[in-house]
């Protein structure tokens, strides 16, 4: 590393060394029951997890096993460990406050109100909790954003002129950081604010609330990394359905046809998680402007001469 005052970038190095382990399989079955009714399954699942071995950090870093990246996955979040929300019963002398004259003794970021999220004293810069909030009490937040476990399902049937194709898909461990997704306060600083904020925001009535006080823009001890912002994005969702049916041969060759079907498509139909607001599947790339998944119907008709 240079001195920032260098104004300089050192040139990247592939010096890093990861492994990674894991496993993959798929199976499968096929049923013809008689000429009239068949049916298939086939799924697949793959589990995978890396490890870095070395990696470039800060001796500081290195030295904290709540900090360190060594032996952590790639992508491993990091941040303060919550406590949830600070609650009126916390302000005993009533002044709006939480500090040292209600027996809160541990010094957070800017003033502290009911509604303000409590962070948890994990360390100093000795190892041992120094009644401060500071960069020393990071630690390992949640999954990876990518995540470790993914799966698909496939079923088919088909009896007489009918048919039906599902196909499921989905994965589990992965966490993603929900501060900023329509979850901070007029974040744009003044600005309008969405429902999820709005009708799960922390008030002397809700105080068992999803989310902090309302601000006029993003407090300072709110604006932080930490469990408070993360959720488990495991998710299914019934990705495909298609529903079909062929008019039996004997309609259509009194017409000169081959063959004519008609067919439903519908996409995004179900998603079972428990992130309700987003797509689970949507990672980071979208941030402020992401979008609930859109369900999407097709109906279509396939005749051949």
């Amino acid at each position: 590393t240079l001195p920032v005052e260098y104004g300089l970038w050192l040139a990247q190095e592939n010096k890093g060394v990861m492994k990674n382990n894991g496993f993959e399989f798929t199976l499968g079955s096929r049923k013809y029951v008689n000429e009239d009714f068949e049916f298939g399954i086939s799924g697949n699942l793959s589990y995978a997890k890396n490890k870095m071995i070395e990696v470039f950090q800060s001796d500081a870093q290195e030295n904290n096993p709540n900090r360190t990246l060594t032996g952590k996955p790639f992508g491993t979040q990091f941040g303060y460990q919550s406590l949830g929300l600070f609650s009126t019963e916390h302000d005993k002398n009533g002044d709006g406050v939480i500090d040292k004259f209600d027996g809160y003794n541990v010094e957070q970021f800017g003033v502290i109100h009911p509604g303000d999220i409590m962070y948890a004293d994990l360390s100093g810069p000795d190892g041992v909790p120094d009644g401060k909030i500071d960069v020393n009490d990071e630690t390992e937040i949640g999954y990876p954003v990518y995540p470790l476990l993914t799966f698909g399902l496939t079923a088919d049937a088909k009896w007489r002129g009918f048919d039906v194709t599902l196909f499921f898909q989905g994965s589990a461990m992965s966490s993603l950081n929900i501060k900023g997704f329509q979850t901070v306060p007029f974040e744009n600083n003044a600005s309008n604010t969405s429902y999820e904020y709005f009708n799960n925001r922390w008030t002397v009535d809700h105080q068992n609330a999803l989310y902090p006080r309302a601000t006029p823009s993003p407090y300072v001890n709110n604006d932080r990394n930490s469990s408070f912002w993360m959720v488990n994005t495991s998710f299914l969702r019934l990705k495909t359905a298609t529903v079909g049916y062929t008019l039996p041969e004997s309609l259509t060759n009194k017409v000169d046809i081959g063959s004519v079907r008609v067919h439903y498509t519908g996409v995004n139909l179900l998603t079972l998680s428990g992130l309700d607001f987003l797509d689970p599947e949507m990672g980071y790339a979208q941030r402020e402007t992401a979008y609930p998944v859109m369900q999407n119907h097709t109906f279509g008709i396939t005749v051949n001469f």
